[in-house]
C-alpha cells in the first residue's frame, strides 16, 4: 500500500514506475507461487517459511528506505525492480505456509471458524495499514520501512514457539496428530491401522 505514495512523493521517480513495479510483482507472485511454496515445503517447516518470509519483508523494507540514497533516474528504477521481488518472494514463501498453519492449528470442527478469524486479522491489517503508515509516513518518510521492517523481524524471531504447540500434539479429540499432504498438509487424527 505504501510503494506507490513512496515511490512517487519521496523518491520522485516517474509515475509509469508504480505501475511496471505492480505488474512486476503481481506477474511473479501468480506464475511463481506454487514452485516456491513447493521448494520452501522440503527445506523448511511452516514457521521456518512464515520466518523466512519475515526475513525477506524486512530486507525489503531495508532495500526501500536505501532506495533515498539513489539518484533519480534508471538506476533507482533497476534498484526498484529486485527490490520488489524481494517483497514478492516474502509474499510467495509467507501466505501458503501460514495459511496452511492457521487450518492445522484448528481443532477439526472449527477449522472455518479459525480460517475466518485468521482471514479477519488480514483484513484488520489492510485497514490499520493506511492510518499508520500515513501518520510514521509524516514524521520521516523512511520511517515506515524501518517499523514495518523490525516487525517483520521481531515476527520471525516468535513464530517458532508458538508453531510447535499449535500443530504438535493431539487433535481436540485427544488423538495424535498424523500429518497429511506433506510439509505444508493438513493433519488429521491418526486412525487405528487394526
Amino acid at each position: 500500500m505504501a510503494t506507490p505514495v513512496y515511490v512517487i512523493r519521496a523518491l520522485h521517480a516517474p509515475g509509469w514506475t508504480v505501475g511496471a513495479l505492480l505488474t512486476l510483482t503481481t506477474a511473479v507472485v501468480a506464475t511463481c507461487t506454487a514452485e516456491v511454496t513447493r521448494r520452501a515445503r522440503r527445506r523448511a517447516s511452516r514457521g521456518g517459511a512464515m520466518a523466512l518470509g519475515g526475513r525477506l519483508w524486512a530486507a525489503w523494507c531495508a532495500a526501500a528506505a536505501l532506495a533515498v540514497l539513489l539518484p533519480r533516474g534508471p538506476l533507482l528504477i533497476l534498484y526498484l525492480a529486485p527490490a520488489m521481488l524481494l517483497w514478492a518472494a516474502a509474499e510467495m514463501v509467507h501466505g501458503p505456509a501460514s495459511t496452511a498453519l492457521g487450518s492445522e492449528a484448528a481443532p477439526e470442527g472449527l477449522r472455518g471458524t479459525y480460517m475466518g478469524a485468521f482471514q479477519y486479522s488480514f483484513a484488520t491489517a489492510d485497514m490499520v495499514t493506511p492510518g499508520l503508515f500515513g501518520v510514521l509516513y509524516g514524521v520521516h518518510h523512511v520511517l515506515p520501512w524501518a517499523v514495518v521492517g523490525c516487525l517483520a523481524l521481531t515476527a520471525s524471531a516468535l513464530i517458532r514457539p508458538p508453531e510447535r504447540r499449535l500443530v504438535g500434539g493431539t487433535t481436540a479429540e485427544g488423538s495424535p496428530r498424523r500429518r497429511i499432504g506433506g510439509g505444508y498438509g493438513l493433519t488429521r487424527p491418526a486412525r487405528d491401522s487394526r
